[in-house]
């Protein structure tokens, strides 16, 4: 017992002793903020070699899904365009493959939306003529569908051109 009281009293007299060495330098905190620690207290599993998938990139399908249905094609098509790329330059693509399978999924949908714009039903209206398809023949054409476009936009203009002679009929009769 003796042998631990004075260890006990040797190990407070260095203490104390390391305690007022420098009085003016603060204690320094080893989860501070420059020292690079996670202060949430929860650990990053990933290595940092292990390509790391930008938070835009997994959003991206989502993203498409309601520009396609908000009706923005536009901007729809200039992600898909950017996320392509990405694609296209990353260092490792066979990572990005799932997702590279949902934005050709939804480049498919987007192409579908288009086409079912340009096709000729009869409770369509012919008002807007052949204004209201450029939108959607020029995303087409962007989208390598320039043939499909083609065919349905020649079947809009034959069908504009068929509700323009049937009005001038009726016109020209009364």
């Amino acid at each position: 017992d003796a042998k631990k009281a004075r260890l006990n009293v040797e190990q407070g007299k260095k203490s104390k002793s390391e305690s007022q060495a420098d009085p003016k330098t603060p204690p320094i905190r080893a989860d501070s903020v420059d020292s690079g620690s996670n202060p949430f207290g929860y650990f990053d599993d990933t290595d940092s070699n292990e390509f790391q998938i930008p938070e835009w990139l997994s959003e991206t399908p989502d993203d498409l899904d309601v520009c396609i249905a908000e009706r923005h094609f536009e901007d729809a098509y200039s992600m898909i365009q950017k996320a392509q790329e990405f694609i296209e330059k990353a260092q490792q693509p066979e990572s990005l493959a799932d997702i590279k399978a949902k934005i050709d999924a939804r480049t498919n949908s987007l192409i579908q939306v288009l086409l079912s714009e340009l096709s000729v039903t009869g409770d369509k209206s012919l008002q807007g003529g052949l204004r209201a398809t450029r939108r959607s023949i020029r995303l087409l054409n962007q989208l390598g569908k320039s043939g499909q476009a083609c065919e349905l936009y020649l079947k809009v203009c034959s069908n504009v051109l068929k509700a323009q002679g049937k009005r001038v009929k009726r016109e020209g009769s009364t």
